[in-house]
């Protein structure tokens, strides 16, 4: 019998994440300008989030960020390279990218999230921009699924996982 994750086969191989991030610190600049820390729910499961910002343009009506998001469910683990335009005036941000380790490697990201100023909670209250969170959710595009043995070798019956890290086909 084949055992199917639910967390992403429910919706042709794709995953949602929702998220609450801050950031934390300011890095070394070579090559992280920021740290990010916060939760992550969804498919991934409960967990961590951490990441990097690694370059962002000067604040204007907009601002362009180039950041690494690592989102460490209980579920699942993954890594996303991510552009984040975020639109200051409004608040809200577009989020463009791809899955470059862990689950799901290889997939599209798209997500959206809000800027939340003062934030409830007590971590971000502390964070290096003060009382201000990132609340949002992130969509991830599945490439479609294959079945690996639990010995790792390719397979279309038996006792197997789905996976979606890897093209064995």
């Amino acid at each position: 019998m084949l055992a199917t994750a639910a967390d992403s086969s429910r919706d042709g191989g794709n995953a949602q994440v929702i998220f609450t991030k801050w950031v934390t610190t300011q890095g070394d600049g070579k090559p992280v300008r920021f740290n990010m820390a916060g939760v992550v729910s969804g498919d991934v499961g409960g967990g961590q989030f951490v990441g990097e910002i690694l370059n962002l343009t000067p604040p204007g009506a907009t601002t362009t960020i180039k950041a690494l998001y690592h989102l460490n469910g209980d579920a699942h683990q993954l890594t996303a390279q991510l552009t984040v335009v975020q639109d200051n005036n409004a608040g809200t941000a577009v989020i463009r990218g791809v899955v470059t380790d862990g689950w799901m490697k290889g997939a599209k990201v798209r997500g959206a999230y809000q800027v939340i100023a003062p934030c409830s909670i007590v971590n971000a209250q502390n964070g290096f921009f003060g009382d201000v969170c990132f609340q949002g959710t992130l969509r991830i595009q599945g490439h479609g699924h294959h079945y690996i043995r639990k010995s790792g070798f390719p397979s279309s019956q038996g006792s197997c996982r789905q996976c979606s890290c890897r093209r064995d086909r």
